[in-house]
């Protein structure tokens, strides 16, 4: 792990044992320290604008004797995490905060877009230092004004995480522990120092510190300071992994328990308590799925029902809902009107397309989606894509604030010509955006396998069918959340099961994988998604999707009751022999399907017998 404090004395504190901490677990760090006594955001602000290279450079813990610029510094190498802080004589006044940590930030997502950014709080002074030089009256007092600042602070800008120095060091002093500084100012280098630096490994990774055993102290800490010191420590929650998404299952709202032809509200919110319970936090949307009732859904079942800090939610700018510029301001309102919502974490431009990307264009619709960000009810901005990866270059050249791409990647997929997922991910890669994986089960066709293919991966014997899929998916560089569309209780618990803590491919899965896709690619099975775009524009309300379910039931996966699916999806809806040739699925089917030719075939197999 590659960690970046731009700081001053105060990270240094708190960093000191740090890395002999995560020494203790074997693991592989680069922990840089820029140090400037005193530095303030102004001062950081002012220091990277003039190339100022006046930090005294720390590295794991020791002081190289070398000076740096934070320019240098934060484009040395690819950090995992840069943490910025306040100096603490201004700590407690918000308005000294900006411009400054805007600007940092915005430098440093520009330069670090896969780095968590993380805000780290800073504590309180005691007497008589306190008296002479802040209007507090008290180490406490001073430090709840640090901390409600901080707070507000963290929760208006796009931070990735939080280490709560301050919060701690005000527990320990309310349990009683009085040795925290150790010249009113800084923290004692025994207590002070190691409880923030446990405080950093567990806000960075999220574990325990029960188990660290590292006593090598500059000052004696008792058995009971430490026992105190661990448990304050562990009562703080982990942290939020990159952009706030905790953990990598998203939870897909496109295909959900249906009841009377209504989402199925008991189900849903069992489902949304038991992802939430799990440390899952991500939600994706849009307005046309369900025909708009997933959006409703999840303003009824999710947001009325937990605080806005619980959960991340994506929606989407789909094409069919805009003709002109002055449309799209008002519609995205209606969204966040429908979803019950203030804001949204992330806004994806919709199915990204070569001939749709005209439009968006046209329309303004990505200066219009910056604009709400800059107002912010845009958290994060993004596509969705379905083209070929030299398209999606040319757009993120085009488009450098584009901060997110979600591609559709799976196994069967990856060298898929069409598709193109492998090569889409390397462009995504090579630009450094962040990647969220759509149809990793392929709508349900990695799940319901052929025979010949599951027999493959019965042989393996440990795993279900969906869990190949996943931790396929997962195991890419740069995926933040792999999105799952998941209809029952028995399907989230398995997913969340795998991707809790993915556990990578081994080289017989990987092999097995491979076997799979062969095994299906052979069967020439007909490589639909299910995300009824087809449907909104076909004329003859025929359930495209369905009836390509059908069809591969009947001719891949062995199915054999696909007929009398058949005959129960068309029977209120149209048959296939009802289409028309109109062409309009065609044009907005994201895999390119030759649906009219396919459609044919569904009569040749489900309806000749009826004629």
């Amino acid at each position: 792990m590659n960690i970046l404090a731009i700081g001053n004395s105060f990270s240094n504190d708190a960093t000191h044992y740090l890395y002999k901490i995560v020494q203790e677990k074997k693991w592989d760090i680069n922990l840089a320290n820029l140090y400037i006594g005193g530095c303030r955001l102004c001062q950081h602000a002012d220091n990277l604008k003039n190339g100022t290279e006046k930090y005294l450079l720390y590295f794991n813990s020791k002081s190289t004797g070398f000076y740096v610029g934070i320019e240098e510094a934060i484009n040395a190498k690819k950090w995992d995490v840069i943490t910025i802080q306040q100096g603490s004589i201004h700590s407690f006044d918000e308005e000294n905060y900006y411009p400054h940590i805007t600007y940092l930030l915005d430098y440093i997502r520009e330069k670090q877009p896969l780095a968590k950014v993380f805000l780290h709080e800073t504590w309180g002074y005691d007497a008589p230092y306190l008296h002479d030089h802040t209007p507090f009256s008290s180490f406490e007092e001073m430090s709840e004004k640090v901390i409600e600042t901080y707070k507000k602070v963290y929760a208006d800008n796009r931070f990735d995480g939080f280490i709560p120095s301050g919060e701690l060091l005000l527990k320990l002093y309310k349990s009683g522990m009085k040795r925290l500084h150790r010249d009113c100012v800084h923290v004692s280098l025994g207590a002070g120092r190691y409880a923030l630096a446990l405080l950093w490994y567990r806000s960075l990774t999220g574990r325990s510190v029960f188990d660290i055993k590292f006593n090598e102290f500059d000052e004696k800490i008792t058995d009971d300071e430490i026992k105190l010191i661990k448990e304050a420590v562990d009562s703080f929650s982990p942290p939020k992994g990159m952009y706030g998404i905790n953990k990598k299952l998203g939870f897909g709202c496109m295909r959900m328990t249906m009841k009377d032809d209504e989402v199925d509200y008991d189900v849903f919110c069992e489902m949304i308590d038991s992802f939430l319970a799990g440390g899952f936090n991500y939600f994706d949307t849009a307005h046309g799925y369900i025909g708009g009732k997933s959006e409703t859904a999840l303003r009824d079942c999710l947001v009325k029902r937990y605080p806005r800090d619980r959960f991340i939610l994506t929606n989407k700018l789909s094409h069919n809902y805009f003709s002109d510029e002055k449309d799209i301001r008002p519609f995205f309102e209606s969204q966040l009107e429908l979803c019950g919502v203030e804001y949204f974490d992330f806004y994806l431009m919709h199915a990204q397309t070569r001939e749709l990307y005209a439009k968006y264009k046209r329309c303004r619709a990505y200066e219009i989606a910056l604009e709400l960000k800059k107002e912010g009810k845009i958290k994060h901005f993004g596509i969705s894509f379905h083209d070929t990866a030299d398209f999606l270059e040319e757009l993120l050249i085009e488009h450098p604030e584009i901060e997110v791409v979600q591609i559709q990647l799976n196994y069967l997929d990856f060298e898929d010509a069409s598709v193109q997922s492998r090569k889409a991910y390397e462009v995504c890669r090579k630009y450094n955006k962040g990647v969220i994986i759509m149809e990793p089960v392929k709508g349900g066709s990695l799940v319901n396998l052929p025979d010949a293919a599951k027999a493959v991966f019965d042989e393996l014997g440990k795993y279900s069918y969906a869990s190949y899929a996943l931790r396929f998916a997962a195991g890419f560089e740069g995926v933040i959340s792999v999105l799952s569309g998941m209809g029952n209780m028995q399907m989230l618990k398995d997913n969340m099961s795998h991707l809790y803590s993915p556990v990578p491919l081994k080289e017989t899965e990987k092999e097995a994988v491979k076997k799979v896709t062969e095994i299906i690619r052979a069967g020439g099975s007909i490589q639909c998604t299910d995300c009824r775009y087809c449907m909104e524009r076909c004329p003859q309300n025929i359930p495209i999707p369905s009836v390509f379910a059908c069809l591969n039931s009947k001719e891949i996966f062995n199915n054999w009751s696909a007929d009398y699916y058949y005959s129960t999806v068309t029977k209120e809806k149209g048959k296939a022999s009802d289409c028309i040739e109109c062409g309009l699925c065609e044009e907005t089917c994201p895999q390119h399907l030759e649906i009219r030719e396919l459609l044919k075939k569904a009569v040749e197999k489900f309806e000749k017998k009826e004629k």
